[in-house]
């Protein structure tokens, strides 16, 4: 909804003012007034808040036309900030069905206490269920909540929002060539094509599974990237997951005569490939090859991009072929630097004392 304040001058002064009616849970009429914001801004900040709010159900005081302050529960403020980031297109639908799904969590130890009175115990409360989860962190889906809550002006914690962008606690696991080896080997025939691409490229999941036989050029030995495939929807995505992911990429031998091997379904190579059924046999591959952690789709993203800095090459190279938007994001790969850097450090002339 498009809020636009109404300006008007008192006492020599403009201001802006607020006329609005929008509608509570239960589909009734609920008019919002409020006069004398110093800015555009402020006006459109208010109306947001107190619209919401009353789409959670609230009751807006009549008083001066002011809204209740910091009575949204967690659940109700995740639900609000779900609903403005897919309308604005923040959020792809495939990405709001993700989140949504490790919200449970969250929901479960946090969900009925009020947003704004969240504690740092609260925050270590779910710091402490990443311990046993595989996917995004759940301290960091919370705190991107917050972060949106605040941009769209509702009640939020009280106190200063932790580093958004913090990694703690998150080991990045790749493969070496051995345990990569023995992973393609101990693969379902039928996914051993895609894991050589995967493990080759460095291609996100999607990506693979978008390719379609002319996004292949084996005269060129080239692959481009134009589209993912979204598995929530089970649908071709025009645009891939950033602007840095539209890219072309190098295709070795070895990738283009597993592509080869592949019939297309769908007009999709991979289009025989069911997602949950490919995560499942990467992870049972990876147990029949003694590998000592889960392997995903993404443990294979990551052994690529390893591999790349192992031998050399440039983070923006690594960048670029990732599709990264950004080297900064690169960056977790720190690991794999420094083991270069210590190579590299070992191999210049050393003095004594």
């Amino acid at each position: 909804m498009r809020i636009e304040p109404v300006a008007y001058e008192a006492e020599g002064k403009l201001f802006y003012k607020i006329d609005i009616i929008v509608r509570d849970n239960h589909d009734r009429p609920v008019r919002l007034r409020k006069r004398r914001f110093r800015t555009v801004q402020e006006a459109r900040k208010w109306a947001a808040q107190a619209a919401l709010r009353v789409q959670a159900g609230e009751r807006i005081t009549r008083r001066r036309g002011r809204a209740p302050g910091g009575d949204l529960t967690a659940s109700q403020v995740f639900e609000a900030v779900k609903k403005h980031l897919i309308e604005t297109g923040v959020w792809r639908p495939s990405t709001a069905a993700m989140i949504t799904g490790r919200w449970a969590r969250i929901d479960a130890e946090i969900g009925n206490k009020v947003f704004s009175r969240l504690t740092k115990g609260d925050l270590e409360r779910v710091r402490r269920l990443d311990a046993t989860n595989s996917g995004p962190r759940l301290l960091q889906i919370l705190l991107r909540i917050w972060q949106a809550a605040e941009k769209m002006g509702l009640p939020c914690p009280q106190m200063q929002r932790p580093n958004v962008h913090v990694r703690g606690g998150r080991r990045i696991v790749w493969l070496t060539r051995e345990q990569a080896e023995a992973l393609v080997a101990a693969i379902l025939p039928r996914y051993r094509p895609l894991t050589i691409l995967l493990l080759a490229t460095g291609m996100r999941i999607g990506e693979a599974l978008g390719l379609r036989p002319e996004d292949v050029s084996p005269d060129t030995g080239t692959i481009t990237i134009a589209r993912t495939w979204d598995s929530h929807t089970g649908r071709l995505a025009d645009a891939p997951k950033t602007a840095g992911s539209r890219r072309i990429i190098p295709a070795t031998d070895a990738v283009l005569q597993a592509i080869a091997t592949t019939a297309p379904v769908g007009g999709r190579i991979f289009g025989a490939v069911e997602l949950t059924a490919y995560r499942r046999a990467l992870h049972q591959a990876g147990q029949a090859a003694g590998i000592p952690f889960r392997v995903t789709p993404h443990v294979l993203r990551h052994t690529h991009a390893s591999w790349l800095l192992q031998a050399g090459a440039d983070v923006t190279v690594v960048a670029a072929q990732l599709g990264h938007s950004s080297v900064a994001t690169t960056a977790i790969y720190g690991h794999v630097s420094l083991d270069s850097t210590r190579a590299a450090v070992e191999r210049i002339p050393h003095f004594t004392a």
